[in-house]
């Protein structure tokens, strides 16, 4: 896999899948904050700045795409990484229509890199990273269905259940 793979060619793009490279990602590093702006405007030239964390590029390539939270540089806030991947803003919803919203994923490509994108990074895609018979009973349970609401209220939501290996360790 690749860490942090915040930029790339074009012509790299096809190389993931083709060489069975996971295309390991942080997408809190993509929140459009002005520090974050900043420093990609500043350090990079216009055309290398504006293709910053290409998740739809990579993942309509057929490359393998992991979340991670690169904790403690940002929050350690599943919710937060699967909101900036889903609307390319930041919480607050800064800026409308979200930054380069083309690689934007959706709510369930972002779920499953943040879970079995994860899990299969670590070659554990059998034990972890899924609910099924046999495997490690690591969730969580939300206040709401963000399926249902399509993503629109990820940044908002509550955990107010979490399992680790099938034993309770919170409960709201």
């Amino acid at each position: 896999r690749v860490e942090h793979i915040e930029t790339l060619h074009p012509t790299d793009l096809p190389r993931f899948a083709g060489l069975g490279v996971i295309a390991s990602m942080q997408p809190m590093h993509a929140l459009p904050e002005a520090s974050q702006v900043d420093v990609w405007r500043d350090s990079l030239t216009p055309e290398v700045a504006s293709s910053g964390w290409r998740l739809r590029s990579l993942l309509d390539s057929g490359a393998a795409l992991a979340f991670g939270s690169d904790w403690p540089v940002v929050p350690i806030d599943p919710l937060l990484e699967i909101h900036a991947a889903v609307r390319r803003q930041t919480p607050s919803g800064e800026p409308a229509g979200g930054w380069l919203p083309a690689e934007a994923v959706s709510l369930a490509d972002a779920l499953a890199a943040a879970t079995w994108g994860s899990a299969f990074a670590e070659h554990a895609e059998t034990d972890r990273g899924h609910l099924s018979t046999g495997a490690v009973a690591d969730l969580i349970v939300l206040d709401r269905d963000l399926l249902r609401e399509d993503g629109e209220a990820i940044a908002g939501s509550q955990v107010i259940l979490t399992v680790v290996d099938g034993e309770v360790v919170h409960a709201a």
